[in-house]
């Protein structure tokens, strides 16, 4: 069980936010629970923060921000540290959690977060573990059952063409217009491919769906005609 107190000794950490206030915050709650904050930076430079951080970090903390070079930026610095990079941010998009995790965060949590629920998540983070927003919970589904993923890595047969190619647009965080426009199709037709994929994964609405896509890596790719609607 993970206590509060002094588990967090001498852990050298790295932040990057943009907001000059909002580090120096965080790292005095960092520093009055026992880690080291060895380097803090305004904008993820991998390079920058190595040469800053003596020793370096065992976790870095960062705000990518919504610029287009944020992800390729989180991937050098996992590359770079070799270490969990955990991402903090302003607002939840499932886009963005999908497209951290794919460059090799560790996490993805809220500004909104309490300190406690912070310090909790670098302590499970440098455990090893993954940490995403508590809002979420709400869309998991306790002790639910999926059909399982097969041996090869391709989804069991209960799934369409069609119906992979909404689940891969799910997982992107991709609305309902704009998965008719990515596949070329109606609006109307997405819903009905909708109201299937909820009934056959047996979870209760969208959001459920896609992390079940993300979880299972269901891929993209796949394209879809009015015609193939049954």
């Amino acid at each position: 069980m993970i206590q509060d107190g002094t588990d967090l000794e001498g852990t050298p950490i790295a932040l990057v936010d943009a907001n000059r206030l909002f580090r120096e915050g965080l790292k005095r709650i960092l520093v009055e629970h026992g880690a080291a904050v060895t380097a803090d930076a305004d904008e993820i430079d991998a390079g920058r923060l190595k040469l800053l951080g003596r020793p370096a970090p065992r976790l870095v903390i960062a705000d990518p921000g919504d610029h287009r070079e944020s992800t390729e930026r989180v991937r050098d610095m996992v590359t770079e540290f070799g270490v969990p990079i955990l991402v903090l941010t302003e607002n939840f998009r499932m886009s963005a959690l999908t497209t951290m995790l794919q460059a090799g965060a560790a996490g993805y949590l809220l500004k909104s977060v309490s300190s406690e629920a912070l310090l909790h998540s670098v302590r499970l983070v440098l455990l090893g573990e993954k940490v995403f927003p508590s809002s979420l919970a709400r869309h998991l589904v306790p002790n639910q059952r999926y059909r399982p993923v097969l041996g090869d890595g391709r989804l069991g047969r209960s799934f369409t063409r069609q119906e992979l190619a909404v689940l891969s647009a799910l997982r992107v965080g991709k609305n309902n217009r704009q998965i008719a426009s990515t596949l070329g199709i109606s609006a109307a037709t997405v819903r009905i491919y909708m109201k299937r994929l909820l009934r056959k994964l047996n979870v209760s609405n969208r959001t459920q769906a896609a992390l079940w896509a993300l979880s299972n890596d269901v891929a993209g790719g796949i394209s879809v005609s009015e015609t193939e609607v049954s």
